[in-house]
């Protein structure tokens, strides 16, 4: 999509940072889940304690996607590894800082400090990705995804090992992200120039970034997907004959592995599919996974169920940023473009509490996945009328 002959000839250490943000995104976001029960015994005598314990570990989502749109347009005036560059060190100071904290109030706050740099970190890297020839694109969507969720694995036991000794250790795994900001060194100046400042505003169009509102609905509804795949299956792989903790932890080790497939092999499918028919792969492969987890009366039907899910959600979370990168037209729109999808998959999870007990509740953990799975389908062919030239209107 650049013009730019700079973003066409990156070296491996520019490719790498942008590849970064993959990690990035998993370590900022999901790597302190085990630090939080260490935290309620270490404050259980204080007022609040069990609330405050609850909003440090779920304050990075929502903060990470209010700060996503910001972050991306960001990205267009001050450029990406300038952007890049600042958010690692909001991460340092957020991410590590905790280990030196001493109250509730100051890990709170640190937590939202993290946030804030995760968002401008993963999605100053998509807006690098952007900028890149579209036959680099899909590799280095592929690669995020997939070193993303590798580094995950491998990074929740660690946290667990810190956080057995002492809760303040834990956080700084977070140092691990530092040596991105060394690779970052490698990447082009991009920042918008005073005599070009002008022009630039003009590339980023409306409040969706130019987007088509039918592709900013279905990231919404694909981030309670990725919910309902992280965070709820376990109370479904319950009902199904899941008997502890363990059990539901070998399940969730396969559906991470099968992750872990889906996004390592959309480099190779997207020669073949091209951006829009992976993205009709991802809704269809996610689809097929609800209905065999809602329809499952055996744990192994629901873990089979649950690995096609994770497989169709990672090709769909590589290939909606690259569709998203194609609508918007421009690197400087596509860059806003990263940070309003970043916003619809990461926000719309704050109403899954709400589908989990007015649904969930009321009617069994099945009744959840048949309507995630309705919801697909018609995701699914809006997003095929949508090719046709059928949903065009943006904001």
């Amino acid at each position: 999509m650049s013009n730019d002959k700079n973003w066409s000839n990156l070296g491996l250490a520019a490719k790498a940072a942008l590849i970064g943000a993959g990690p990035i995104n998993g370590i900022g976001l999901f790597s302190m889940g085990p630090v939080l029960p260490e935290l309620g015994k270490s404050f259980a005598g204080q007022p609040g304690a069990a609330v405050m314990v609850q909003l440090i570990g779920g304050i990075v989502a929502p903060a990470f996607a209010l700060a996503s749109p910001i972050a991306g347009r960001l990205a267009v005036r001050y450029g990406v590894k300038s952007v890049l560059m600042a958010s690692l060190a909001l991460i340092a100071v957020g991410g590590a800082g905790p280990a030196a904290a001493s109250s509730l109030l100051e890990l709170l706050i640190l937590r939202v400090l993290l946030a804030i740099g995760v968002a401008g970190g993963f999605n100053a890297g998509l807006a690098g990705i952007a900028k890149v020839p579209d036959n680099q694109r899909p590799a280095l969507l592929g690669l995020l995804s997939f070193i993303g969720g590798a580094i995950s694995i491998a990074v929740f036991p660690l946290v667990g090992r810190l956080a057995g000794q002492d809760w303040h250790l834990a956080f700084l795994v977070h140092l691990l992200l530092i040596p991105i900001a060394v690779l970052a060194l490698a990447l082009p100046d991009d920042t918008v120039r005073p005599d070009r400042a002008a022009v630039a505003p003009s590339s980023v169009s409306g409040v969706l970034a130019g987007l088509p509102v039918v592709i900013v609905m279905i990231a919404a509804l694909v981030g309670l997907v990725m919910v309902s795949c992280s965070l709820y299956s376990p109370f479904h792989l319950m009902t199904v004959g899941a008997t502890g903790p363990e059990v539901i932890g070998r399940a969730l080790g396969i559906m991470a592995i099968c992750s872990l497939l889906g996004s390592g092999s959309y480099p190779f499918l997207h020669r073949r599919l091209r951006s829009r028919r992976m993205v009709v792969l991802g809704l269809a492969g996610m689809t097929a996974g609800t209905l065999v987890v809602a329809i499952s009366s055996s744990l192994t039907i629901a873990t089979i169920g649950l690995g096609i899910l994770a497989v169709g959600l990672a090709i769909f979370s590589s290939a909606i940023y690259a569709v998203s990168i194609e609508s918007a037209g421009n690197p400087g729109a596509s860059a806003a473009a990263m940070g309003v999808i970043s916003f619809a998959m990461y926000g719309s999870p704050v109403l899954f509490p709400a589908i989990a007990i007015g649904v969930g509740d009321r009617f069994g953990t099945a009744a959840v996945y048949f309507l995630l799975t309705a919801l697909l389908v018609v995701a699914l062919f809006a997003f095929l009328g949508l090719r046709s030239g059928g949903a065009k209107s943006t904001l």
